[in-house]
């Protein structure tokens, strides 16, 4: 069965400022039916293509926050895209810079050798944030581990892991700016009594209608 209505793609979608359409772009890269659909593992991947770090909790979150009334798990892009930008706006789910994550790693090399034991990185990845499945484990000790030195010194491997996008390439520079082009609201203030009426010829007009 379809899991996709058909009619999903031809819903327009409003563009009002490059955010809205980086975040376009970035979910119709990853639509592979066409719908302008995602459902929530391709809606974790999208946001993470964004530049975002949320957890997997958070993405299911961000899918009960804005999937279908009528298909569960089903996210569309007209939902999807306001939500999101609001979010980026707020500088939700943004991710650790290379220094706070050194930081955390430090905190287990009390005495600055400057690299962890297989074993204590694989405790520290299994007891502190979200726990990493095996096969995850297994994927970052290989990138991690030194097998000359059989230590993973971890400021390298922070460094070649951790991308820091520069200008507005970072979703949340262009999110500022794109802010700061918006228009001040437009302050509606009570008027006074005197400011009702244009002239003293309206205040005329007015009294002989009531009278």
């Amino acid at each position: 069965m379809q899991p996709y209505e058909e009619d999903d793609s031809e819903i327009v979608i409003p563009i009002n400022n490059d955010l809205d359409q980086r975040i376009h772009d970035t979910f119709m890269a990853h639509d592979s039916s066409g719908n302008k659909t995602a459902d929530a593992e391709s809606l974790g991947i999208i946001i993470r293509a964004l530049g975002m770090f949320p957890s997997n909790e958070e993405v299911n979150e961000i899918v009960q926050k804005t999937q279908k009334k009528n298909q569960k798990g089903v996210v569309h892009l007209v939902s999807f895209l306001p939500f999101i930008a609001d979010e980026i706006t707020k500088g939700k789910y943004k991710p650790k810079t290379v220094e706070e994550v050194l930081e955390a790693f430090r905190v287990l090399d009390p005495e600055n050798y400057g690299y962890l034991t297989s074993e204590q990185m694989r405790a520290f990845m299994t007891e502190h944030g979200e726990p990493l499945d095996e096969e995850e484990m297994a994927e970052m000790l290989e990138v991690a581990y030194n097998p000359f030195t059989k230590k993973i010194h971890f400021e390298g491997f922070v460094n070649k892991l951790i991308y820091e996008p520069k200008g507005e390439d970072d979703i949340y520079t262009l999110a500022k700016r794109v802010e700061a082009e918006k228009p001040a609201p437009v302050v509606e203030t009570k008027r006074r009594f005197s400011q009702m009426f244009s002239s003293r010829g309206d205040l005329v007009r007015t009294a002989s209608r009531v009278e």
